[in-house]
């Protein structure tokens, strides 16, 4: 869609899908401009990280038995929370909760004028 900042080519596979999914959303709501395109990449790119740590403990699982049989936590356990306390202050930023959108005023990207997001998205 018209508007969106070009997704920047070093990001990961799963941190454009992303990209593509939240920010016709932000436009939307009329929370990204071109300004934001650091600040989207940075929240796509800790999302990706959350997603490749979430499949991985999926798969393996949260633990480990190392081979003098000491039963360890995964690495992907402190990256998936590591990348969840980092997305949470662009979830805020961007308004992408429901306590962050009480009460923002925004722009309106079909019509310019001022309005809250719940109007928007109504």
């Amino acid at each position: 869609p018209e508007g969106i900042p070009l997704c920047p080519p070093e990001l990961s596979n799963e941190a454009r899908k992303e990209w593509s999914r939240i920010a016709p959303v932000l436009i939307r709501m009329g929370l990204l401009t071109d300004a934001d395109r650091a600040a989207l990449a940075a929240y796509c790119s800790l999302y990706a990280e959350f997603i490749q740590a979430e499949l991985a403990i999926r798969e393996l699982g949260s633990t480990f038995t190392t081979p003098n049989g000491h039963v360890q936590v995964r690495p992907e356990v402190s990256i998936r929370k590591h990348a969840i306390a980092g997305m949470s202050p662009y979830l805020s930023r961007f308004g992408l909760s429901p306590a962050d959108r009480a009460g923002l005023e925004t722009t309106d990207a079909a019509d310019g004028a001022m309005r809250s997001l719940d109007q928007i998205l109504a």
